[in-house]
């Protein structure tokens, strides 16, 4: 049985979709920081919250080498950025 590159690739996804990776990350760097809420903003817009607290929290720039790819806010249990 022959499998090719693109079909290897179609097989991976429905493993493993890539829609799951930006909020597994989120949960590993939560997790790795004692932070007990998070606020993704992605273009100014809110694209994905958990327990978020107010105002901007501990702020993580998301960006390559070529591009911003967004914001990640951490909040500590009292709803702060400390």
């Amino acid at each position: 049985m022959s499998v090719t590159i693109f079909e290897a690739a179609e097989r991976l996804f429905e493993l493993e979709p890539a829609e799951t990776y930006v909020h597994r990350s989120i949960s590993t760097i939560v997790a790795l920081t004692g932070a007990k809420g998070f606020r993704l903003r992605r273009e100014g817009r809110e694209v994905l919250a958990e327990r978020a607290g107010v105002g901007d929290g501990m702020t993580l720039v998301l960006k390559t080498a070529q591009a911003q790819l967004g914001t990640l806010h951490l909040y500590a249990a009292d709803g702060s950025g400390h």
